[in-house]
């Protein structure tokens, strides 16, 4: 009995360590990647996505310290742009946004 224990923890432990490969390394792209983006708060937005990967725009707003709203839409519209989020819904208002590779990552067994 304690043989099939260790040897189905042994399995969910090496499946855990993959997955956490496989995020630090969509990561790690993604880093790269967004450099074409040319903005000082790229970097901090990408951070805000992989802890929400389903994000409001308030949320955004209260976790980068910008001055301008329109900053802060600039950047989702350029991440959007280079396909790293998508706007979900059809507010016009605290705007919805989904990091869909990270939630597959996630939902990948």
């Amino acid at each position: 009995m304690a043989e099939v224990f260790l040897i189905s923890l042994i399995e969910q432990s090496q499946k855990t360590q993959d997955k956490v490969i496989e995020i630090n390394t969509l990561y790690n792209n993604l880093k790269e990647k967004i450099i074409s983006v040319n903005s000082v708060y790229a970097t901090k937005l990408l951070d805000i996505i992989f802890t929400t990967p389903i994000v409001s725009f308030i949320h955004i707003k209260k976790r980068i310290d910008v001055k301008s709203n329109q900053t802060i839409y600039n950047l989702l519209e350029k991440f959007m742009k280079i396909g790293i989020l998508k706007e979900v819904g059809i507010k016009k208002r605290n705007r919805t946004f989904v990091f869909s590779q990270l939630l597959q990552v996630l939902k990948n067994e």
